[in-house]
């Protein structure tokens, strides 16, 4: 379950990594 756990973690973070490099994305180009 611990593997399951870290797996969850890492792909949290690249997720939260795409949103906010889209949301600068977004508000840069307005």
């Amino acid at each position: 379950m611990q593997d399951l756990n870290e797996k969850a973690v890492v792909v949290v973070e690249a997720v939260a990594r795409v949103i906010l490099a889209a949301v600068r994305a977004q508000r840069h180009e307005s």
